[in-house]
């Protein structure tokens, strides 16, 4: 059973290392030597759990797909109309990207490399919330007679893509790691350990509570922008007055908003 668990730790030190090199130079650039040096374990360690770069850029995009699904599956609480949590959605998404490494590492990923397997491509997850939303929302007689859902889709995933590059925009610099295994003394502490246990919990993924304070972003208006694009689209998409009834501040976009 220990080893069992030193072999998971080992290896999501692995996929969130890789995470940081993929995020910090892209995908061709990174090499095995690099992550493995980043993750503090031998290049051995490494190949035992991941064959090739390939194996473990997906296993960073399925993390992040992971993540996404998570994080948003908690905003769709009994009783909130879809369109609430369309636009809850947009803010969840918007603070992921910011918060997390391993999805932006997983979206980078997503566009230099694509997914014939729509699980491991964060835009196709994105995009299959957005359109069961919708269907929602028409289900619920939220929309306008004659609103295009199509469109209503493209206008989201425009919002959304927007999100990222406003979410990203004040991320402080990304250091690369080492430039490989001899750019630093690494002496074996173990089977597959070169390096100093990392100092309380690793990571395992998004962090809900990272993703689930507005307010760590209201203070310096970094997503402000996102309310009030909906307070420009709302009218658009509902009766007149039936948006009153919902919140485009994103204060509710968190799994542990009430």
């Amino acid at each position: 059973m220990a080893e069992q668990e030193r072999a998971r730790r080992t290896r999501n030190r692995l996929v969130v290392a890789a995470a940081e090199v993929f995020e910090s130079i892209g995908y061709e650039r990174a090499t095995m030597a690099r992550i493995s040096a980043a993750a503090g374990v031998t290049k051995g360690a490494l190949y035992f759990h991941f064959a090739t770069k390939d194996e473990l850029a997906r296993a960073v995009q399925s993390r992040a797909c992971e993540g996404s699904v998570r994080v948003l599956s908690g905003l769709d609480r009994p009783g909130v109309p879809a369109l609430q949590v369309l636009m809850d959605l947009t803010h969840a998404l918007a603070r992921l990207v910011r918060h997390d490494r391993v999805v932006r590492a997983g979206v980078l990923l997503s566009r230099e490399r694509g997914s014939a397997d729509a699980a491991l491509d964060c835009y196709a997850v994105w995009l299959g919330c957005v359109q069961a939303l919708l269907v929602r929302a028409e289900a619920e007689r939220a929309l306008r007679p004659g609103v295009c859902r199509d469109a209503v889709t493209a206008l989201v995933v425009s919002m959304i893509c927007g999100a990222e590059f406003f979410a990203l925009r004040d991320l402080p610099d990304v250091k690369a790691p080492p430039a490989g295994p001899d750019a630093v003394a690494l002496e074996p502490l173990g089977p597959d350990r070169v390096g100093p246990e990392p100092l309380g919990p690793e990571p395992l993924g998004p962090d809900p509570a990272l993703c689930a304070d507005p307010d760590r972003d209201r203070a310096d208006g970094a997503f402000e922008w996102l309310a009030r694009i909906w307070g420009l689209v709302l009218p658009a998409l509902v009766e007149t007055g039936a948006g009153r009834t919902l919140d485009a501040s994103g204060r509710a976009s968190g799994p542990s908003a009430g």
